[in-house]
């Protein structure tokens, strides 16, 4: 099936120290965090998003400095990209994750930091 613009929403948020975060939204059911490497935006993952729409509530996150999100801003680390995931599970109720290559550390990282959410 070929993605259409009507077939997804795009959102965005405000992490901790500011900076606005862009997702694009689609599916419904429970919901699903896709965060994908750093060589890739949000685009680049709507093909799986789309194969797991029937059955999650599929967002997919542009990180810092990509699509349409906001930039790095000053002190860049791991810890900013945690606090963005941790904006969009607060916002969107979301208790599943997946993350690809340089996504998975901060998913991982995300586990090991985060409180366990209800």
């Amino acid at each position: 099936m070929d993605i259409t613009i009507e077939s997804y929403i795009k959102n965005s948020l405000t992490s901790k120290d500011g900076t606005i975060i862009g997702y694009r939204q689609l599916g419904s059911g429970p919901g699903l965090i896709l965060v994908r490497g750093g060589m890739a935006a949000s685009q680049h993952f709507m093909k799986l998003g789309e194969e797991l729409s029937d059955d999650f509530n599929v967002y997919i996150p542009d990180r810092r400095g990509r699509g349409l999100s906001g930039s790095f801003g000053d002190d860049y680390s791991i810890q900013k990209e945690v606090d963005d995931l941790d904006a969009i599970l607060n916002k969107t109720g979301t208790h599943y994750v997946f993350g690809l290559s340089s996504g998975a550390l901060i998913t991982l990282q995300a586990a090991l930091n985060l409180p366990v959410y209800p």
